[in-house]
């Protein structure tokens, strides 16, 4: 085998920096001069970009606590039976309204769905489209 000779380190004769020539070094003309300034401006806008995340999560973490301890309370209040007490039912009542949907906004939705599925000949099942087009048992006109 005809070649050039190895040392022991891999390194070959020619290479004069020795064993480990293959490492990166550090280019000292990549040092920036960074100026007060530009530390204070990168500090601000650090500071900043945290605080308004801080703010952001704690809102998220308020509406769901609130959403779970209203929702928790009609709950038990309901298994309980205590709405008949007129404070407690308002109070249900008004979280009903501003939390879960109205019970009549879901059966407006669910009607015009259907009716939707209706006109557009999607109902096709035995039965369904038939009783589809019917609310309060008036036919709606086509």
């Amino acid at each position: 085998m005809r070649g050039r000779p190895t040392r022991a380190s891999g390194a070959q004769p020619t290479d004069r920096r020795g064993a480990g020539s293959n490492r990166l070094r550090f280019d000292p003309r990549l040092i920036v001069r960074i100026r007060g300034w530009q530390v204070a401006v990168l500090v601000v806008f650090v500071v900043f970009f945290f605080v308004v995340l801080v703010f952001v999560a704690l809102f998220f973490v308020i509406v769901v606590i609130v959403v779970i301890v209203a929702v928790s309370v009609v709950v038990i209040v309901r298994l309980f039976g205590l709405d008949d007490v007129v404070i407690i039912r308002d109070v249900i009542d008004e979280v009903v309204d501003e939390i879960i949907i109205d019970e009549h906004l879901v059966n407006e939705i669910l009607i015009g769905n259907l009716l939707e599925l209706h006109d557009n000949g999607l109902a096709r099942r035995e039965g369904t489209s038939r009783d589809i087009g019917r609310v309060d048992g008036i036919r709606r006109p086509a």
